[in-house]
């Protein structure tokens, strides 16, 4: 008897204890865009890569030096330490009524998937794909 209570206080305190929180949490979707307008508007600019998730692994911080560009004349450009590694044209493409994706001249495993916005940060959702959802954060 003391042994099944001694699991189980341990079970217990196992299951109260709350994770560290390393800052890196990102809760999304926080926004989608109800237009192409208002999208490609929140799009332009230089984002930053900042984490990813594979499913059904956790959320991870990014591993490389990774900013992208969107220009207003529909060009893109990403670069790995100040290196452009892909670059191309852009425009939106509509995957549902108020669902938006990228169709691009050049493919980016960063920038495949649903494309979702919270606060200064943008999340390019794969995942419905079994790929990776990529966060970025806006940098200018």
């Amino acid at each position: 008897m003391k042994l099944i209570l001694l699991l189980l206080t341990i079970c217990l305190t196992i299951l109260a204890c709350k994770k560290h929180n390393s800052g890196n949490e990102v809760y999304w979707p926080c926004d989608i865009s109800d237009d192409s307008i208002s999208t490609v508007s929140k799009l332009e600019g230089s984002w930053q890569w900042i984490n990813y998730a594979c499913p059904p692994g956790p959320l991870n911080k990014a591993d490389k030096n990774i900013n992208v560009t969107f220009n207003s004349n529909g060009t893109y450009n990403v670069q790995e330490n100040s290196v452009i590694i892909t670059q191309g044209s852009w425009q939106l493409k509509s995957a549902n009524t108020n669902l938006w994706i990228l169709d691009l001249s050049s493919t980016s495993s960063y920038l495949k998937g649903f494309i979702f916005f919270c606060d200064n940060r943008v999340d390019f959702a794969d995942d419905y794909e079994d790929g990776c959802s990529n966060y970025f954060k806006k940098i200018d």
